[in-house]
C-alpha cells in the first residue's frame, strides 16, 4: 500500500466533511484512511461516523480511532501511526483539503529507499463572505532552498531559521521506527520530529507539486483568528526550545538570541498587557517589538 492518510480532529465539525471529500476525490486511490480523534466535544466524530455510513464501498479502508480523554496532537497522532500499514504516512488535520493529485504526485516521484521525508508544496486560503481566497503558495521560492542543504545544515537551519511546511509532508513508515512523535509538547509534533530526524541524518527532499490547501484565519488546535497566541502551544514551543533547542544553538549566535528576547518580550506585552487580543494597537506594538531584530532586519536586507 503506497500510503495511510492520518486524519487527525478535535473540534472540526464545521470543516471535516470538506476534509473527507477531498480524500474520497483522490485521483490515486492506494492508501487507507485512518481518522484519530482527540476527545472532540462537538459533533465531528458523528459527522465522520455518518459519512463513513453514507459511503460504504468505498475503494480504500476506512479506519475510526476515538479518544476518552484528550491527549494532544503528537498522542493523537501516535496512536493512528501505530495503526498504518501504508509505506507513506501522509497527515492532515480536520480543517484542512488535500489537492486531488496530492498521493499521484508521491506515486509517480522518483523516490530512492535513502528517501524517508518528502515536502511539497501548499496553498494557504481563507474564507472571505463564502469565498475562498488563495494565498501564495509555500514554501516560497527563497524557502525552496532549504531542500537544497544536507541534513546537517537542515538541523541547523531548523533550529534557528525553521518555516512552516508540515502541511505539506509525507513520511516513510520506517523512520517512525526511530521513535514517534515526542509527546511531551502537546500541542508541538512537528517541529521536534523534524529537528531529530535531521540530526540522526535524515535529509528533508522536495516535491516541487503542489499537494495541500492549508486553511488559516480561524479558531483551530493551535491558532486562532481574534487573538495572537495560543498560550498552550506557546508555552510548549518555548518549553522545547529551553529543553533542545538552546542547548544545540551556541550562544555566540547572537541574531537568533537577540530575536528571542525581543519575541518573549512581545510574547509578554501582548498576552499581559493586551490580554492576547487583537486590536489595531496590539497590532502596531507587536510590529514595532519586533521589527528592530537583527534578524528581521537582515532578511530585509536579503
Amino acid at each position: 500500500m503506497l500510503a495511510s492518510i492520518i486524519l487527525m480532529t478535535y473540534n472540526s465539525g464545521l470543516y471535516v466533511l470538506e476534509t473527507l471529500e477531498s480524500i474520497r476525490s483522490q485521483s490515486c486511490l492506494d492508501f487507507e484512511l485512518i481518522i484519530t480523534d482527540d476527545c472532540s466535544t462537538d459533533n465531528t466524530v458523528k459527522l465522520c461516523r455518518n459519512w463513513i455510513d453514507r459511503y460504504p464501498n468505498l475503494p480504500f479502508k476506512v479506519t475510526l480511532l476515538t479518544a476518552d480523554v484528550n491527549k494532544g496532537i503528537p498522542a493523537n497522532c501516535n496512536k493512528a501511526i501505530m495503526k498504518a500499514e501504508g509505506k507513506w504516512i501522509k497527515i492532515i488535520a480536520g480543517d484542512d483539503l488535500l489537492n486531488s493529485d496530492c498521493l499521484a504526485h508521491l506515486k509517480n516521484a522518483r523516490l530512492t529507499e535513502d528517501q524517508k521525508i518528502i515536502v511539497g508544496r501548499f496553498i494557504p486560503f481563507y474564507l472571505e463572505i463564502g469565498k475562498k481566497i488563495y494565498c501564495s503558495r509555500l514554501p516560497t521560492e527563497k524557502q525552496l532552498k532549504f531542500f537544497n542543504f544536507d541534513a546537517a545544515k537542515q538541523h541547523r537551519l531548523l533550529l534557528t531559521e525553521s518555516f512552516n511546511f508540515s502541511p505539506a509532508a509525507f513520511i516513510r513508515r520506517d523512520l517512525f521506527q526511530e521513535g514517534l512523535f515526542n509527546e511531551r509538547y502537546r500541542f508541538l509534533e512537528d517541529l521536534p520530529f523534524w529537528i531529530r530526524s535531521s540530526k540522526n541524518g535524515h535529509k528533508l527532499y522536495l516535491l516541487n507539486e503542489d499537494v495541500m490547501y492549508y486553511r488559516t484565519q480561524h479558531e483551530s488546535m493551535v491558532f486562532s483568528g481574534e487573538t495572537f497566541y495560543n498560550k498552550r502551544f506557546m508555552d510548549g514551543l518555548y518549553t522545547f526550545r529551553e529543553e533542545v533547542v538552546y542547548r544545540e544553538v551556541p550562544k555566540t549566535n547572537i541574531i537568533f538570541y537577540q530575536a528571542e528576547l525581543m519575541e518573549r518580550i512581545n510574547y509578554w506585552v501582548i498576552t499581559n498587557i493586551f490580554k492576547n487580543k487583537k486590536t489595531k494597537l496590539s497590532v502596531l506594538v507587536s510590529k514595532v517589538l519586533l521589527f528592530p531584530t537583527i534578524k528581521r532586519l537582515k532578511n530585509i536586507i536579503k
